[in-house]
């Protein structure tokens, strides 16, 4: 896994990611998530307003980093799930699906009003984003990086032939 160094510390690069997506979020749910347009009254609502839809996904990002943080901090492995072989990283990918799912339905169950134009805001497209770029890092996380899967790809060849 790609790694970084932060004040002499190696720092994963997933971790990285992962953290940093949690505070693009709380900024995010400073942003406007929907609002509507009715006789030059033009009310919106950050993602603090917006309701269960809204803010629950927040508080998912927010565990995700901070747990991803921490580690980050310790340099501790969380490694598996108990005795079983899902690994943590798996449930952050999970937890990033269910932050993401739960923005679409807040996006497709917005209100409709006779009238009046209703629709997302920048908030919510931000959401989805950040959303995404967090699942990206569990997704480093979770899979060696390419290169070191080459790596050891050509390491086995040479011993093949070898042999």
């Amino acid at each position: 896994m790609r790694s970084l160094v932060i004040r002499g510390r190696p720092v994963a690069l997933a971790d990285v990611v992962m953290s940093g997506s949690g505070v693009a979020m709380l900024v995010d749910c400073l942003l406007p998530w929907y609002g509507y347009d009715a006789s030059g009254w033009h009310p919106s609502y950050d993602g603090f307003q917006s309701g269960f839809l809204a803010f629950f996904p927040l508080l998912i990002v927010m565990l995700i980093a901070a747990t991803s943080a921490t580690r980050a901090r310790t340099g501790t492995d969380l490694g598996t799930i108990g005795a079983t072989w899902l690994r943590w990283d798996a449930v952050f990918l999970l937890g990033d699906a269910l932050a993401g799912l739960l923005v679409v339905l807040f996006w497709v169950t917005l209100p409709s009003l006779v009238g009046v134009s209703t629709g997302a805001k920048l908030g919510t497209f931000a959401a989805l984003l950040v959303i995404a770029v967090q699942a990206a890092g569990a997704l480093l996380a979770l899979v060696p990086s390419l290169g070191q899967q080459g790596e050891i790809r050509a390491r086995r060849t040479r011993r093949a032939k070898t042999a």
